[in-house]
């Protein structure tokens, strides 16, 4: 039998101490050139434009009207405001939330009860992972992730509400499809939620036609901030696909240039469900234990409790569309919207249960409260991490990495982080609007192929060369149309002729040496003081990928030294990418190095990372120092790194014996990994296998 219940009157927020709280993390946010892909949306805002699919209008416009209001600041730091806004007013609506559904479920609670309850949603949702590590980045998730607040307030409304509530899910509908212009994942998160709370309110929502009918009319009225997509296009704005067509605006909207991202990689479905379960445990922290007791066993509430809490699991549904990759914060934040609805949800049902237990005080209520804001384990230790985007080291290198290319160069770039720095300082800056920037990956978009018509070289069709792939051959087709015309500036290593007279400048070779600024001179110490500098003081950024970002520029200009026989230079790169290890285990390297006497061994990656860590740079030396003939030099670097517990390291050392016909020891090192690695599978264990001729 249901208990009585009043009435809910208003519902107090979080008291103003939680936003001082907050207040400065926005300081922290992203004023320059930062990792992945954020500088191409900093682009768009600035130029009404669209990045990559789905475009994300509504950033961009949000974006550029933050610049025009705030009159401070770099114009970057402006649209990272949205971001940190956005948090911060999501973890706000979620505390709103989570005191509606306390004062349902304890009717009769003591009054100060729902601000408590508020205010500890409000922290729990912000030190949340896939929350607290978009709190200071140039990203579409903090915007994103306030609208789905909003639309999950509205549904714990329509929940909690006394009569149909059909307005409630009507704003709830229209949300989801405004969030189709912000992050499509979002808006399935939102409509999801949206369809489970409309079956479990069958009874309450008659008749049906009507019902459907509202929440379709609101859907569809959510769909207009879509429009700013082929409009812009159609005036002749940056947009990364065709957008004036029916065709092409479908394509866009749904990604089909990132379709082969999506699923469970070699029929791995198990793990892709475990990984992104993980995440959501750490992420929903105490409060999933409130989550399962209200899916269990749910009280007589009066109201659909147990529904709310599997619309709460069906918002996180969406993010299994990709593998999980804790490291890459974009993948963790697609687990945003299912991370909070659930804390909303768990924190009102847990304090239910403590508040209905006879035994227990409202002391003891209020101590499991503060026990719950402060369970969010894997934040803590990275929090600082998370929140400082800013990073000098990081806005040098993109500086000196737009300088250095001559004047009229062809510019061919690969890294995301290299890219968007190039398109966010052309786009806001007006910087070297003399290049033509191609971006590789980008290389079979006739886009992009139209926005090199302005160099005089190119007149916006595509050009296609040789290559096993349409990839390669456009861009060799780009190189070759340059060569001999303009000097041509490339950081891959693998687009420039093997015939070609390749010189080194910073992580780029650079043909047509003539053409060099004359600050080339001075460049060997800069560009390694910008890397030791980086490394050594840090931010290190979130899970290091500032610090990738350097050590994968170090990495670059060491290959190319090599290859021009500087190999002693390359060391010292290589060095000032380790500059954070302790001198002692910098100490039994050679001071210099001889020429390269025999072709490097293939090189063992780690999978799980992204561009380079610590322990690959060093492997990267190994394989320089078994190139110049310092084998036993090489052996021992990497058996004090297997002594450390890098297993791959033990990998490497036998495939340098394989290429030093060391067949022994090679199998000695290979059967010592597969030993450390209880037998689990390893593709580059398995080559290494085939190279000798062994078999299983």
């Amino acid at each position: 039998m249901s208990e009585p219940v009043r009435p809910p009157g208003r519902i107090p927020g979080p008291r103003p101490w939680l936003f001082v709280l907050g207040a400065p993390l926005p300081f922290f946010a992203s004023s320059g050139p930062n990792v992945f892909d954020t500088g191409e949306l900093a682009a768009a805002a600035w130029q009404l434009g669209a990045g990559h699919p789905p475009g994300q209008p509504l950033h961009a416009f949000g974006g550029h009207v933050a610049v025009l209001l705030l009159p401070i600041g770099p114009i970057p730091w402006r649209i990272a405001l949205l971001g940190s806004a956005g948090v911060l007013l999501a973890a706000w609506l979620a505390a709103r939330a989570a005191a509606r559904l306390h004062e349902r479920l304890v009717p009769h609670g003591p009054a100060p009860s729902s601000t408590l309850v508020g205010e500890m949603t409000f922290l729990a949702v912000l030190l949340a992972e896939p929350v607290v590590r978009q709190v200071a980045r140039l990203e579409v998730y903090g915007p994103a992730l306030a609208l789905f607040a909003v639309a999950w307030l509205a549904i714990v409304r329509h929940a909690t509400a006394h009569d149909a509530a059909r307005s409630s899910l009507r704003i709830a509908a229209w949300l989801a499809a405004m969030l189709l212009a912000l992050h499509p994942v979002y808006a399935l998160g939102a409509g999801l939620a949206v369809l489970v709370m409309l079956a479990a309110s069958a009874s309450r929502l008659r008749p049906w036609p009507r019902t459907l009918r509202t929440l379709a009319l609101a859907a569809f009225a959510g769909l207009p901030p879509l429009l700013y997509l082929p409009v812009r296009g159609a005036a002749g704005a940056p947009t990364w696909g065709e957008t004036t067509t029916p065709a092409g605006l479908w394509n866009y909207l749904r990604g089909a240039a990132y379709a082969h991202n999506l699923g469970p990689r070699d029929g791995a479905l198990s793990e892709m469900l475990g990984g992104h379960a993980a995440v959501w445990l750490v992420g929903t922290g105490v409060a999933c234990v409130g989550l399962l007791a209200a899916l269990v066993r749910a009280p007589p509430t009066g109201f659909p409790l147990r529904a709310v809490t599997i619309a709460a699991l069906a918002a996180a549904l969406p993010a299994l569309l990709q593998p999980p990759e804790p490291r890459n914060p974009d993948n963790v934040a697609w687990l945003g919207p299912g991370v909070l609805a659930a804390i909303v949800v768990g924190v009102a049902a847990l304090t239910a249960i403590v508040s209905r237990a006879k035994s227990a005080s409202y002391v003891v209520a209020a101590t499991i409260l503060v026990l719950l804001a402060a369970s969010q384990p894997a934040s803590w230790p990275r929090l600082a991490s998370f929140v400082r985007a800013d990073a000098p080291a990081l806005e040098r290198l993109a500086a000196r990495a737009l300088d250095v290319p001559p004047p009229r160069a062809l510019v061919v770039v690969e890294t995301d982080f290299v890219a968007a720095s190039w398109m966010m300082a052309r786009a806001i800056e007006g910087a070297r609007p003399d290049v033509a920037l191609f971006v590789r990956g980008l290389a079979t978009s006739s886009w992009h192929w139209r926005s090199l018509a302005a160099h005089p070289l190119f007149d916006g069709r595509p050009v296609r060369g040789s290559g096993n792939d349409a990839r390669t051959a456009f861009v060799d087709g780009a190189v070759r149309r340059a060569l001999g015309r303009v000097a041509v500036a490339v950081e891959p290593l693998d687009v420039l002729p093997v015939d070609a007279p390749e010189a080194v400048a910073g992580f780029y070779g650079v043909v047509d040496v003539r053409a060099l600024p004359s600050p080339t001179a001075r460049q060997p110490r800069d560009w390694d003081d910008i890397v030791r500098a980086g490394i050594g003081t840090g931010p290190h950024g979130d899970h290091e990928a500032v610090a990738a970002v350097l050590r994968h520029a170090a990495v670059l200009r060491a290959r190319r030294l090599a290859r021009r026989g500087r190999t002693t230079e390359a060391l010292g790169t290589l060095r000032a990418a380790l500059s954070d290890l302790p001198e002692s285990e910098l100490a039994g390297w050679p001071v210099r190095l001889g020429p390269v006497v025999r072709a490097p061994a293939p090189r063992v990656d780690d999978d799980r990372t992204v561009l380079e860590s610590r322990e690959e740079v060093e492997r990267e030396v190994a394989l320089l120092l078994h190139a110049c003939g310092e084998e036993q030099a090489a052996y021992r670097l990497l058996e004090a790194r297997a002594a450390r517990g890098d297993s791959l390291a033990l990998l490497q050392i036998g495939w340098i014996a394989w290429a030093s016909a060391d067949r022994d020891r090679a199998r000695a090192a290979l059967f010592a990994f597969e030993q450390r690695r209880d037998g689990r599978p390893s593709p580059q264990a398995e080559a290494l296998r085939a190279a000798l001729g062994d078999s299983r």
